[in-house]
């Protein structure tokens, strides 16, 4: 039964590998738009995001103004601009500049950004989305591929053993 041993060793050490480099490659990813809003004013971002950890950083001008801003995937909007029900992964409600609390991103995807101003007067927004850059994705596949190396591994034992007798 070697070749189920070799088989299980190769996958341990990709496994280990993939782990090892998802784990040292760390660092933070950003994306940057700015629009201007007139009063009362609707627009749109498009991001594609990642499954990570995320901040979203707002700054308005002028610093009196605020904005709403609703984050949806792509199934989501189209219910919201077809006025049915629709389900935000994150909502902000009359953020003036500073920080958004945390929020975890689900899945890989095309988020779109909709953003209100909900002041009386025109404004620029400007909006940055800070990623961790730990690769979750690449983390669970070395996981699995490490957890099937051992599980080859095991079986490859017992049959040797079995072999024996």
């Amino acid at each position: 039964m070697r070749p189920l041993k070799r088989i299980s060793t190769l996958l341990i050490s990709i496994g280990l590998a993939l782990l090892l480099a998802t784990l040292t490659n760390r660092g933070i990813g950003v994306y940057e738009s700015s629009v201007f809003l007139r009063a009362n004013e609707t627009r749109t971002l498009y991001f594609y995001l990642q499954e990570r950890d995320t901040i979203i950083i707002i700054d308005v001008f002028p610093l009196n103004s605020s904005i709403d801003v609703i984050i949806l995937d792509l199934t989501q909007y189209l219910n919201f601009i077809k006025n049915k029900p629709y389900n935000c992964i994150f909502i902000i409600k009359n953020k003036t500049s500073g920080v958004a609390p945390y929020l975890r991103i689900p899945k890989r995807d095309y988020y779109i950004l909709v953003i209100k101003n909900v002041s009386s007067k025109d404004m620029i927004a400007r909006i940055r989305i800070a990623q961790k850059v730990l690769e979750w994705g690449v983390l669970k596949v070395s996981c699995t591929v490490i957890i099937l190396g051992v599980i080859l591994f095991i079986i490859s034992k017992i049959v040797e053993s079995r072999r024996r007798y």
